[in-house]
């Protein structure tokens, strides 16, 4: 059996923290690198042809 967290208190931000690293309009590209233990991809993301800096993703 697995337990999940609940995801709703999550959604909101994640989307807000998304539109801020890639808004409308930007050209996003991905690079996948794995696969994770959920069958997931695990990928690089480039917006506008470059990964954005630490500084852009906090």
């Amino acid at each position: 059996m697995v337990l999940r967290r609940p995801q709703a208190p999550y959604l909101a931000a994640s989307r807000e923290h998304l539109q801020k690293l890639a808004p409308l309009g930007s050209v996003v590209t991905h690079r996948p690198q794995t696969i994770d233990k959920n069958g997931r991809t695990m990928a690089e993301v480039f917006r506008d042809g470059r990964c954005p800096g630490p500084e852009e993703r906090d």
